[in-house]
């Protein structure tokens, strides 16, 4: 099932993500067979990281939510998160 994560950066998530960086970019390639997509969000352009997101092809929400509590950057008082079902409007394959 296909699963869009949406995560929200809290106070003192800037710091943690510097902290962490190398070893969730680590992570994201080590589970790259199910985070397919995943990047920050900023409030402009070129502005503050206010969040991320991630498109998953995971089995279950159990699993999507174990991934996230798995993540270095995942630290529940620095960022928060929903989930929802995506379907992709096509089944081509898409390059970024």
């Amino acid at each position: 099932m296909r699963i869009v994560a949406i995560f929200t950066d809290k106070e003192g998530m800037k710091a943690h993500r510097a902290q962490y960086l190398q070893d969730h970019l680590d992570f994201l390639k080590i589970h790259g067979d199910e985070i397919l997509i995943g990047g920050s969000l900023r409030d402009e352009h070129s502005g503050e990281q206010t969040g991320g997101m991630w498109v998953m092809e995971v089995d279950s929400y159990d699993r999507a939510h174990a991934l996230i509590a798995l993540d270095p950057y995942y630290a529940p008082a620095r960022r928060g998160y929903i989930l929802n079902a995506w379907g992709k409007a096509f089944d081509e394959p898409v390059v970024l």
